[in-house]
């Protein structure tokens, strides 16, 4: 597992951005986290204006994620992002990411209001 700062992983993201896109990012916003990563919204002044970067803590889950997109995308009613590339930690940027598209919207994990007879029974193992 990769210790970083949270101070850390937003210069990778910012130095992802400019390797990438060729300068750094206008802003760079904190989406959110967790055991996994943590995820930013890159404002850049060219298109694609916006992307999401998910850092990754752990090693070689960028490219599972990028596997996993593309099949939800094939199947799925909702729009799924497309990502831009893969980066695979280095000597440079010693960290995993995934950059994607930016999907305006809101975070599933905002959506705390689900009637009971939509939610999905707990079951046990």
């Amino acid at each position: 597992m990769n210790m970083q700062t949270d101070g850390q992983m937003i210069r990778y993201a910012q130095e992802l951005a400019a390797k990438h896109y060729g300068q750094k990012p206008v802003s760079i916003v904190p989406l959110g986290g967790g055991f996994y990563g943590r995820v930013f919204l890159a404002e850049l002044d060219h298109e694609p204006f916006k992307v999401v970067i998910k850092i990754y803590l752990l090693d070689g889950l960028n490219g599972r994620e990028a596997e996993q997109l593309v099949i939800l995308g094939k199947y799925s009613t909702i729009k799924m992002p497309q990502v831009y590339f893969l980066h695979d930690a280095d000597g440079e940027i010693p960290v995993d990411a995934l950059v994607m598209e930016y999907i305006d919207g809101i975070n599933a994990v905002g959506i705390i209001d689900i009637p009971p007879s939509d939610r999905r029974p707990n079951v046990s193992p």
